[in-house]
């Protein structure tokens, strides 16, 4: 019976040994790991926001630059229109003058219908500026709807902040 008693003795001692353990074990459970969870997913976060801010920042920079480049583009633009147009300034001065002379020239053909040939190359001259003149308010005109285009692109580029 001793040996019994010493065995349940034994049992029962191990019963309670596993109990103080299975007991100590929920009593010295770490509860920092949810902690740790949620701030790793805190840091993540903050990293993705610190990505996407630079990607923005990239995006800003990128968007200064085509402006930088279409102003530049513009005033390469505009000092073009300026020569055009005091090249068209020009034509239509020669203009007058080519109608001035062809005026004179009839006057004369009346006169002398010997210097027809005169007048015919005259007119042919205005005709001639009259064609460049044509020419040159074109690319004006191009020229300028080109500059519009520029400066409705970089409103919009502006206006997407």
């Amino acid at each position: 019976m001793k040996k019994l008693s010493t065995l349940i003795a034994g049992i029962v001692a191990g019963i309670m040994l596993f109990g103080g353990i299975a007991y100590a074990n929920d009593w010295l459970k770490f509860e920092g790991s949810n902690t740790l969870e949620s701030s790793n997913d805190k840091v993540e976060e903050i990293v993705d926001m610190l990505k996407e801010q630079a990607d923005k920042n990239d995006d800003l920079i990128d968007e200064i630059r085509d402006l930088a480049d279409k102003a530049h583009e513009n005033a390469e633009l505009k000092v073009r229109i300026e020569q055009l147009e005091q090249i068209r300034d020009n034509l239509n001065a020669a203009i007058k003058n080519k109608d001035k002379e062809i005026g004179e020239l009839k006057k004369q053909v009346e006169a002398n219908k010997g210097v027809k040939a005169e007048l015919e190359k005259a007119q042919d001259e205005r005709d001639h500026y009259k064609e460049e003149l044509k020419r040159a308010n074109k690319e004006v005109k191009e020229h300028g709807e080109n500059v519009d285009d520029h400066y409705e692109d970089a409103l919009d580029i502006v206006g997407d902040e």
